[in-house]
């Protein structure tokens, strides 16, 4: 896992559900150290007394994701999942663009 998971009761008040970043890259399989992804996703992953199974995931995120938060970004008494992400992922770091991404997810 590239990125550090977070931990939360997004469904309900008794059931934690860990968020993980899972990077798409076809070039990634081919090379052994390939570290600029393309596409990414996030994972919300619940306990199910086996193992962690998916419970939702994000649509396809166009660009590296480089972290992910839970905050309250229009102060509305609402969390968001803000996900920080590169635009550009060819080489050279003077073409990168960065952006944030917020999902509602109603979680107060």
């Amino acid at each position: 896992i590239p990125i550090r998971g977070l931990t939360a009761p997004l469904t309900s008040n008794k059931r934690f559900e860990l968020l993980v970043n899972r990077d798409l890259s076809a070039s990634a399989q081919v090379f052994k150290n390939y570290k600029y992804y393309t596409q990414g996703e996030i994972h919300s992953l619940v306990y199910d007394q086996v193992g962690l199974n998916l419970a939702w995931k994000t649509r396809r995120i166009k660009g590296q994701v480089a972290d992910m938060a839970l905050a309250d970004l229009n102060n509305d008494g609402n969390k968001q999942l803000c996900v920080l992400i590169n635009t550009f992922t060819g080489y050279g770091y003077g073409n990168r663009k960065t952006l944030v991404l917020a999902y509602d997810l109603n979680v107060k």
